[in-house]
Order: C-alpha cells, then sequence, then structure tokens
C-alpha cells in the first residue's frame, strides 16, 4: 500500500489531484478518493 501524498503545492501543480506514492511511482486518484480540510 501505498501513502496518500496531501501536500498543498503538490495539490496545487496537480490541479486539485491527489497521487499515492507506490515505490518510485505515482499514481493519480479520482479527486473524491482524499479531500482538503
Amino acid at each position: 500500500m501505498g501513502r496518500i501524498v496531501v501536500d498543498d503545492e503538490m495539490y496545487v501543480q496537480t490541479g486539485g489531484h491527489f497521487f499515492v506514492e507506490l515505490g518510485q511511482e505515482f499514481r493519480e486518484l479520482d479527486g473524491s478518493v482524499a479531500s482538503v480540510q
């Protein structure tokens, strides 16, 4: 299992999408999977 990358800068750079870090790969998740509070 990867970890949810919750980083404001990355969040902005990816246009509001989250990524799960899997080794050295980044797999895009649907925006509804995680949310910024």
